[in-house]
């Protein structure tokens, strides 16, 4: 449960100022995955947040950056990564 408040806390943090890109679809929200110079931006369906490999991705990026920061979420991993996560069946 204090997984699921953590992101939830992520995603709720500033929503009313921000600027929502036109190819973020309701239920989506997008990410960076970024790993030294490499870096890709992903649109991730809300979801795959019950993804225990997705949610140890975002507690990463918490440890690493912090939850007070403004803008898309940034994961410490390399693109390719992230890809195989989101590609992987329920």
């Amino acid at each position: 449960m204090v997984k699921k408040l953590r992101i939830k806390r992520l995603f709720t943090r500033n929503v009313i100022d921000a600027v929502i890109p036109e190819d973020v679809k309701k239920g989506n929200f997008p990410v960076i995955a970024m790993d030294g110079y490499e870096k890709r931006r992903f649109v991730v369906p809300v979801s795959y947040l019950k993804r225990d490999s997705l949610v140890r991705l975002f507690e990463r990026a918490a440890e690493e950056y912090g939850f007070n920061h403004e803008g898309v979420v940034v994961i410490p991993c390399r693109p390719t990564e992230l890809e195989r996560i989101l590609s992987q069946q329920d």
